[in-house]
Formats: C-alpha cells, structure tokens, sequence
C-alpha cells in the first residue's frame, strides 16, 4: 500500500492538493510514529507551507530521505521535523507498508 491508502485505512487526518498527501503539522509527531510502529518502511519527508488561498509552497531544506537501512533514529527525525519553522505548516510523509 501507498501511504495516502494506509493514512485512509487508519483513519489518520490528512488531505490531498495537488497529489500531495499533507499531514498538518499539529499532526507530524503522531503520524511519524505510527508509521514506524506499524513497520512502514519511512523513505523521507518534505516540509510545505498551505497559504490560505489553497496554493503550497515547498521547502526543500525542511525535507530529507534515506534509504531504508540509512533511517536515523525516531527521536532525530522527530527533532528535525518539529525544529522546523512556524512557516512549514504541514508535512509530506513518504513511506510504504511493511513487506
């Protein structure tokens, strides 16, 4: 599964512009996590800022990838997303479901 059918699939709170699947940023340390609890294979993220006339802004230094046996540790990636600035208001997670 892609990761917008496993947000579906776990009712996560998410919306779709563009085909982008945002997360908003209130949400990123949960989703985070429960990507890696439920063994998702996390490949990165990619930061944007939704401006209130719908348009979004990509901040490609508030976005970063790895391959899988390259992801740091949960807490480092946590602290990197929440350390990001007030502009990036929501997140793209890029994952996929466990093999």
């Amino acid at each position: 599964m892609n990761q917008r059918q496993l947000l579906h699939q776990w009712n996560f709170p998410h919306l779709v512009h563009g085909g982008v699947t945002l997360i908003a940023r209130e949400n990123a340390e949960q989703c985070l996590r429960t990507v890696i609890e439920q063994r998702c294979h996390l490949h990165g993220y990619d930061g944007f800022t939704l401006h209130g006339d719908g348009r979004i802004q990509p901040h490609i230094e508030w976005s970063a990838s790895w391959s899988w046996g390259d992801l740091p540790p949960l807490p480092t990636i946590l602290r990197d997303v929440l350390d990001s600035p007030a502009e990036v208001t929501h997140f793209e997670f890029v994952f996929s479901g466990a093999a």
